[in-house]
């Protein structure tokens, strides 16, 4: 009798070892394998061929004289699950995995690169994967620290743990995404110095070029009493307001030139006044000040003085009033002078903005001047400007778009008088504004301004329109228009402003139904998304005869390489129902004007293809 269920659970047989004297046939099985059953799918077939073990390590066949029936399982090292055909002597996948079972759940969003995301199974059971890098086997690495931020290890979101060391470290995530070591970020501990680093360290000690940026709104360094900066504070150790503890010196607490800190020259008493108030410096009133008043001068160099010099002396007034004013007589009108005030909090000092005070006489005639787009001023007709002074004064271009004023020059034509000229180039391009900053020893500052205009092209667009007109009653016109701006024929690397003007228009025939619609106008920039231009018009549901809703865009600085559209969407809708109803609904470009902002000029005509015309409208009743 056990000889007949020697194959169970098989079917039974006909046999002497079977219900009716045969064997029974085997029943099915499941198997393991450490193959990788993409790559090595054809070894797989040939086992399964001649009914041998699926591991990698042997080739004996199955146990007991048993054979691969179809039906047959096995997993591979993936918890991955296969079902055998024997009479095709190879597998299919059947989709099922064990490994991920009750550890991960998907997040249900794929990236744009077709990652799918998981995350930790938030039901129950629940599991928190930990990073763990250690030789010692099973350990509680959950135990220390026993607290941190008041929050006991194992309740942290995350456990990174590594007691393996190499060199000096224990390693803990490196962050990588290139072929580069500069590529590459990382944290480790050095055990001796119980110091944690982040960052790009080769071998030889030398940092790679890897940047750390903190994007947080404050970053602060807490530091007890006893760590202090001292004798032996390691080189490149921060310093922060804990050492300092001077935060009115700092930006934004900081005004280093406020209104009422100034100086006033008396030229009939040769004296100057200086005044102050410390609070407009900053609002602490443990703040000290001192007062610096000296003689302007120019860079030493070159120049003999005297041992006693007096104009290299500063007057320094220590510990001034938190608000007053001081006086210095005696003054040299034919000299300049500066002062600033010197704040000090706990030894730390800052300095506010210098100013000036002298009691020359300088001015510029004139000190504007225009030119028109041909008017080029060659050395035989420079520009010439008058300087009256009695202090010493210097000319320099501060602003020269496209280099169009050259060959400057001036001179003191007797004491400190002077004159200035300066050479212009004709203009081709758009306009353009040259200064002239003239600068007086004393510090202070006076600009001639000369604008050039340029031959300014405006492009002007015929009228374009669109009308609907219906009788019959219920009618919706949905209505859109579309211009392709193009700047074909304009010079590269050229920027245009843009102006548009556009209006939706509805009328009414008739004295007691009401019409509705609603208007967009818009451009739409490609280089451009996020500065899309729009402009909304009315939306009416009054029984009006006639009604406009205007709109003016404006794009400025535009690309000729841009692509833009000029997009009008109209809507206008009649109550059903009635016959004999009647509106008319428009919407209408007036004009597109282009102005040069940069780039040389070219004359506009019809050759250039400004403007493509696209029309798509749908009416529906």
């Amino acid at each position: 009798m056990s000889n007949n269920l020697k194959y169970a659970p098989g079917k039974p047989g006909f046999g002497s070892k079977g219900d009716k004297g045969e064997d029974g046939q085997q029943g099915l099985s499941i198997y393991f394998t450490d193959y990788d059953p993409v790559s090595d799918v054809n070894v797989i077939n040939l086992k399964i061929e001649n009914n041998q073990s699926l591991w990698t390590t042997s080739t004996s066949s199955l146990p007991s004289g048993r054979t691969y029936m179809t039906g047959d399982l096995f997993f591979d090292n993936d918890g991955k699950c296969y079902e055998i055909d024997a009479s095709e002597n190879n597998f299919t996948y059947r989709f099922a995995e064990l490994t991920m079972g009750g550890f991960f759940s998907p997040l249900g969003v794929t990236t744009r690169n077709s990652f799918e995301r998981y995350f930790n199974s938030n039901t129950s059971p629940k599991y928190i994967i930990d990073n763990i890098y250690t030789t010692g086997g099973a350990i509680d690495y959950s135990a220390v620290p026993s607290q941190i931020y008041s929050v006991k290890g194992y309740n942290f979101a995350r456990i990174e743990y590594s007691n393996v060391e190499i060199g000096d470290y224990n390693p803990f995530t490196v962050y990588s995404s290139g072929t580069s070591d500069k590529q590459s970020i990382a944290i480790v501990r050095n055990y001796n110095t119980n110091t944690f680093r982040i960052g790009n360290l080769d071998n030889a000690g030398n940092l790679r070029d890897v940047d750390l940026i903190f994007d947080v709104s404050s970053l602060r360094q807490k530091k007890q009493a006893e760590n202090s900066f001292t004798v032996n504070t390691p080189e490149g150790t921060i310093l922060t307001n804990y050492e300092i503890n001077a935060n009115s010196l700092f930006d934004s607490n900081f005004n280093s030139n406020p209104s009422d800190f100034y100086g006033v020259y008396h030229s009939n008493l040769n004296d100057a006044s200086i005044y102050w108030t410390l609070d407009s410096f900053t609002n602490d009133s443990d703040v000290k000040g001192s007062l610096y008043f000296f003689s302007t001068e120019t860079p030493f160099n070159g120049t003999t003085y005297p041992n006693d010099a007096s104009s290299l002396q500063p007057l320094i007034f220590h510990n001034v009033d938190s608000s007053g004013e001081i006086t210095i007589s005696e003054l040299d009108n034919r000299r300049s002078f500066s002062f600033f005030m010197k704040l000090t909090k706990n030894g730390w000092s800052r300095n506010s903005d210098t100013q000036y005070v002298y009691g020359g006489t300088f001015a510029v005639s004139p000190s504007t001047y225009q030119l028109d787009a041909s008017g080029a001023y060659t050395a035989d007709a420079s520009l010439t400007f008058d300087v009256d002074a009695n202090t010493t004064w210097t000319a320099a271009l501060q602003t020269n778009p496209s280099t169009f004023l050259i060959n400057l020059a001036y001179a003191y034509t007797g004491d400190s008088d002077g004159s200035i000229w300066v050479e212009t180039e004709e203009n081709t391009g758009a306009d353009k504004t040259g200064i002239i900053r003239v600068t007086t020893s004393s510090g202070s500052t006076t600009d001639i301004s000369i604008w050039h205009k340029g031959p300014i092209t405006l492009v002007k667009v015929s009228e374009e329109s669109y009308s609907e007109t219906d009788n019959t009653g219920g009618l919706t016109i949905d209505h859109e228009q579309i211009w392709n701006i193009n700047f074909e024929g304009l010079p590269d690397n050229t920027s245009v402003d843009i102006s548009v003007g556009c209006y939706g228009y509805i009328e009414n025939f008739n004295d007691s139904k009401a019409v509705q619609y609603d208007d967009v106008f818009q451009i739409i920039s490609a280089t451009k998304p996020e500065e899309t231009y729009n402009k909304t018009g009315s939306t009416t549901t009054q029984e009006v005869e006639e009604e406009y809703s205007y709109a003016e865009l404006s794009m400025d600085d535009v690309s000729t390489a841009d692509n833009l559209q000029l997009k009008l969407d109209s809507w206008a809708y009649a109550a059903a129902g009635d016959t004999g109803y009647q509106f008319t609904h428009r919407i209408q470009l007036t004009q597109i004007l282009i102005t040069y902002r940069t780039g040389d000029l070219i004359e506009i005509d019809d050759d250039i293809n400004i403007l493509s015309f696209i029309l798509d409208d749908e009416i529906t009743q």
